[in-house]
């Protein structure tokens, strides 16, 4: 939800990631704008899952890789311990999840700083008009102050914006990396999970470059 929020500065991601419910509505004899209720179920479950199908597929290649490794050559003997049951797929994808929550708390405050940057200055009007009335009239109808600018310039803003998706992307990795020492095949699993963190920073960079960085 919050990538398709994201979303709506980037117009050709936007449909792109709506365009299954979107087809599907039109097939069901809906008009293209009726389609909220499919789209809320895609954006909540079906799409999270294709973002994390290259990271579920790479990682489940380590219980193929165990199966070939533990495959007994000779006679062996008898195990101290059962063998570990594999994890389940919802098991898996929690753990692959888990690394990319810096990326997706990054992509939130990106878009929550633009909009702080651009209505703050309006606080103190605010307080001394709640209600909004005279603010508007003075701002907007007779023009006698102009209204509150952006508090800092976005030619400076985008930048900063850039550096901290590129440091909640590091911050991801460093979790990824942390995390596969409790995991089976810890290589697969650290590119596993690096995959997914940078497939979600890749949406969330071109949309940071097409809103900000492109006007």
């Amino acid at each position: 939800m919050l990538t398709a929020n994201l979303s709506k500065v980037f117009v050709p991601l936007r449909e792109a990631l709506l365009w299954v419910p979107t087809k599907l509505s039109v097939l069901a004899g809906f008009a293209p704008e009726g389609f909220y209720l499919l789209s809320v179920i895609w954006l909540s479950i079906f799409m999270p899952l294709l973002i994390f199908t290259p990271a579920l597929v790479l990682y489940g290649l380590s219980d193929r890789a165990a199966k070939v490794q533990g495959a007994p050559v000779s006679q062996p003997d008898p195990p101290l311990q059962p063998p570990s049951e594999p994890e389940s797929l919802w098991s898996t994808l929690g753990y692959l999840v888990y690394p990319t929550l810096p990326v997706l708390i990054g992509g939130h405050l990106m878009l929550a700083v633009v909009k702080l940057n651009a209505k703050l200055a309006y606080l103190p009007s605010v307080l001394a008009d709640p209600l909004g009335s005279r603010s508007y009239l003075a701002f907007h109808v007779y023009k006698l102050t102009p209204a509150p600018g952006v508090i800092i310039g976005l030619d400076i803003l985008k930048w900063i914006l850039a550096a901290l998706l590129l440091f909640c992307l590091f911050w991801s990795l460093r979790i990824s990396w942390v995390s596969r020492l409790e995991r089976r095949s810890p290589g697969l699993f650290f590119v596993s999970a690096s995959i997914a963190s940078i497939s979600l920073w890749l949406l969330y960079g071109a949309t940071l470059v097409r809103w900000l960085f492109i006007r």
